[in-house]
């Protein structure tokens, strides 16, 4: 009797690890699947082993510790006067490059830099291009070359002298071995899941896109 009910605890807890571990691969192929479908798929830090050490022996990076580690939800940028006119020197926090911005040689600039109105469309152009290269990435689309152009147009506010867009058209241009339905849903997942220049801009301007995809 007592091998039998040993044999018979012994079943059960194979039949448990058995459960354990079908289920351990049915969670790994969801990850999988969300992970190709979404690019900023993240699986929480909890589900990933811990380095060999403490964690308060040893020092882990905030990242790491981060459940979900992506984006910081806050930014800080910097900007300088170059000179006695209208050039300015822009830093960003997360790195050392520097953006020049100078206004129309009409009030005295001197096109050292972008307008800060065109510094928004190449935000917004360079926003989304990143959205559509991780997706097609992750759908093992060839790119061999991309470009996006962007169009704004201004209305001018009764009453003041701001001038803010109206309508932006982004006409991306694709070269390589791609799908023209995944190129598709890859542009249409950053302007309407993912790109958050793009969240900031369509509450006052009309946001459209073609994509034409270039042998």
């Amino acid at each position: 009797m007592n091998g039998t009910r040993n044999g018979a605890a012994r079943a059960e807890r194979n039949t448990e690890k058995g459960v354990g571990t079908r289920n351990g691969a049915a969670r790994a192929e969801r990850n999988t699947e969300k992970a190709n479908e979404n690019p900023y798929f993240l699986v929480p830090f909890f589900l990933f082993p811990l380095p060999p050490c403490s964690i308060f022996s040893c020092s882990l990076s905030p990242l790491f510790l981060s459940p979900f580690f992506l984006f910081p939800l806050s930014m800080k940028v910097e900007l300088v006067r170059v000179d006695d006119g209208f050039h300015f020197e822009a830093t960003g926090s997360a790195s050392d490059v520097k953006v020049h911005t100078d206004a129309a040689p009409n009030i005295g600039g001197q096109n050292a830099g972008v307008r800060p109105m065109e510094l928004l469309l190449m935000g917004l152009a360079s926003c989304s291009a990143i959205d559509v290269v991780l997706v097609l990435k992750k759908q093992r689309q060839e790119i061999l070359d991309f470009r996006i152009s962007v169009e704004g147009d201004r209305e001018k506010e009764e009453g003041t002298e701001r001038s803010p867009f109206r309508k932006i058209h982004l006409h991306y241009f694709l070269k390589g071995n791609i799908d023209p339905a995944k190129a598709e849903r890859a542009v249409k997942m950053s302007m309407e899941k993912y790109c958050s220049a793009t969240a900031q801009m369509e509450a006052l301007a009309e946001i459209t896109h073609e994509i034409t995809i270039e042998a």
